[in-house]
């Protein structure tokens, strides 16, 4: 997830798109993990919002010093953005015949 989120924004196209090639030959669920994404992105938000309050996310001090620190150059409305953009793709990449290509361009717009 972090490797995904880091590469979108920083704007880096070409290592999303490197990224979403080594995870698909792993063969890693591309519904699971676009489920993953979103939450993801939601953690970072909800830190960005509030960062103390410790019973929103339910994640160790590491992951919550990581994430903060990813999103912590970053409007929160950028990050709104991107939240919006993979949980309206969550649906299209379950039920797409490619759904690595799904994937591959969401990166890109991101």
């Amino acid at each position: 997830m972090h490797g995904l989120v880091a590469t979108a924004l920083g704007g880096d196209a070409k290592g999303a798109l490197v990224l979403v090639h080594e995870i698909f030959n792993y063969g890693v669920n591309l519904k699971q993990l676009m489920h993953d994404l979103v939450h993801y992105l939601r953690d970072i938000i909800v830190l960005r919002v509030a960062p103390d309050e410790k019973s929103l996310i339910d994640l160790t001090a590491q992951e919550r010093e990581t994430l903060l620190n990813l999103g912590s150059d970053h409007a929160i409305d950028v990050l709104q953005r991107m939240f919006r953009m993979v949980s309206s793709t969550v649906d299209r990449v379950a039920q797409s015949s490619f759904p690595r290509l799904e994937l591959e361009m969401i990166m890109v717009r991101m």
